[in-house]
């Protein structure tokens, strides 16, 4: 079995190396990012810590709210590209319904 499983991925012809070296390129900067996050989420804990657990807990209760918003802001984003993909294809859907119709009557008065 796993001779088969070498065969396919052999006959792929695909540059290993380069494929990796890009996903790398994409995985350090993402890596990097969620670091910074998280470097900036702890330094913001400590200095709220020292003034009160109300004031922590009003900045965790409002990250939460952000959060929460983003949600919603990105899925009206994403209904609104699928609603802009279903009208191209209901325009394709027509333009090649009024093709196939005409097709037909071309045939006929010839």
């Amino acid at each position: 079995m796993r001779s088969i499983k070498r065969q396919t991925t052999d006959n792929l012809n695909i540059d290993w190396h380069a494929f990796y070296r890009n996903v790398f390129a994409l995985i350090i900067p993402m890596a990097l990012q969620n670091l910074i996050n998280v470097g900036v989420t702890a330094v913001d804990v400590m200095m709220l810590g020292r003034v009160g657990e109300k004031v922590l807990s009003g900045s965790s209760l409002a990250g939460q709210i952000q959060f929460i918003m983003m949600l919603i802001r990105e899925l009206l984003r994403k209904k609104r590209q699928v609603l802009k993909h279903m009208v191209k294809v209901q325009k394709l859907m027509e333009i090649h319904l009024t093709q196939v119709m005409i097709q037909p009557l071309r045939i006929k008065i010839r």
